[in-house]
């Protein structure tokens, strides 16, 4: 048997229209998302280029010293990676190292 609008109770009413309006709501919000990233408005690639530069010597020495008190414990070699930190300077720290191990 269907409930027809003239037999549905006030408290069903409300619950269809709390539901549509919920699901109105949610496509606005993914529709609105899609578009923006569709948009470019979410484009992170500056912060990437950012991140994404390699590590060099003088970062290490920064990273190091910042945190002295507390890698000094950690690293036993401390001493040895901070001197060739301040070695490597500008260039990459990684491709350093290695260049030097061989």
């Amino acid at each position: 048997m269907e409930a027809t609008e003239a037999t549905k109770t006030k408290p069903a009413k409300k619950v269809e229209m709390i539901v549509e309006s919920v699901l109105g709501l949610a496509t606005v919000a993914v529709l609105s998302f899609f578009i923006a990233v569709q948009a470019g408005a979410f484009d992170q690639s500056d912060k990437i280029a950012e991140y994404g530069k390699p590590l060099t010597g003088n970062d290490v020495v920064k990273m190091l010293t910042s945190n002295e008190g507390e890698l000094r414990g950690r690293y036993q070699n401390y001493d040895k990676m901070l001197s060739r930190a301040k070695q490597v300077g500008a260039r990459p720290f990684f491709t350093a190292t290695k260049a030097e191990e061989n």
